[in-house]
């Protein structure tokens, strides 16, 4: 029998049976209304992952990748054994193999081979996948570029020793000019959509594993690359120092297809940097704005990490123009 062959465990709507779980782990939950547990299923002896939600769109939209998109990419993300919903109970559930604890600290040869699927991935046509108009979690880079010029003002020129969330004026007056004068060229490609560091990770047998793929959208490659090498990640805190910071962003620029990103790496870096500068700067405002929640004080220390690690982005890539 196929050690993820789970069928005998499942009831007549597609579910699994209530009697058939021996141990269920709770791990969390993504939302307010979704459950995610581990559970082992005595009688086939093996552990799954299940997520249950109310969100029987999103669910629906998730199990659509898994048969029409994911089934394109290598073996890298844990599959999904078994889909059901039901409007009569407004909940749908997905079964996922699991690959054990996933090691979500940074380790440089894991990403360097994380950059290599994701060259691959950008490269993939995306014509006939059925991705429909989803957007990534977070506004496009358009909308985050006309965000900062509002925020400052189409005339606005930084009075001398201003500073501005916290950050030297003059580097934000960089990125505030280039934003006006030089987007980048935009290349819409398959983009994960939210590879920020606890979406990635090494298994339990040393494996790649890259997870959360309900955000699976169209947008410019400096998507996935902000998220993975640039974006603050909330519960898993990383910051990938310079140098290997350079030597990924090389590493992806050498295997980029043909016509994604500029063909000379000067450029190509100045393209990337300005973007990420430009969601840095948007970053740090959504930050500022949870950290004068009032509500906020049991996550005051990791935001107050999150944002020195958005200032440090922001910075990094505007002294790089």
């Amino acid at each position: 029998m196929n050690e993820w062959n789970i069928r005998p465990a499942l009831a007549a709507d597609g579910t699994i049976r209530e009697d058939a779980i021996a141990q269920r782990i709770p791990l969390g939950g993504e939302t307010g209304d979704t459950v995610v547990e581990r559970l082992v299923l005595q009688e086939l002896d093996i552990v799954v992952i299940r997520k249950t939600t109310a969100n029987i769109a999103l669910a629906a939209r998730e199990a659509a990748l898994y048969a029409d998109v994911l089934q394109q990419l290598p073996a890298i993300y844990p599959r999904l054994l078994a889909y059901a919903s039901s409007e009569e109970q407004d909940a749908a559930s997905l079964v996922y193999e699991d690959v054990g604890v996933i090691d979500h600290s940074f380790d440089e040869q894991l990403a360097v081979e994380l950059i290599g699927h994701m060259a691959r991935w950008h490269a993939m046509p995306t014509a006939d996948l059925p991705l429909g108009g989803e957007r990534g979690p977070r506004p496009d880079y358009e909308e985050l570029a006309a965000e900062l010029i509002m925020t400052l003002g189409w005339s606005w020129w930084p009075a001398e020793g201003e500073n501005v969330l916290g950050i030297d004026a003059a580097l934000v007056k960089r990125v505030y000019d280039r934003a006006k004068q030089q987007p980048p060229v935009i290349k819409y490609v398959l983009s994960h959509g939210d590879l920020h560091a606890g979406s990635y990770g090494r298994s339990a047998a040393g494996n790649l594993v890259v997870a959360n793929w309900v955000h699976v959208h169209r947008n410019s490659p400096y998507w996935d690359l902000y998220h993975m090498l640039d974006l603050p990640s909330g519960t898993v805190l990383q910051q990938i120092d310079d140098a290997a910071w350079e030597r990924l962003l090389t590493a992806y620029w050498q295997q980029a297809g043909e016509g994604i990103i500029p063909a000379e790496q000067a450029a190509f870096l100045r393209e990337y940097c300005l973007f990420a500068a430009v969601f840095s700067f948007w970053v740090l405002q959504e930050l500022e704005r949870q950290l004068a929640a009032e509500e906020v004080e049991g996550r005051r220390e990791q935001l107050l990490q999150e944002r020195g690690q958005a200032a440090a982005s922001f910075q990094r890539c505007a002294e790089r123009f």
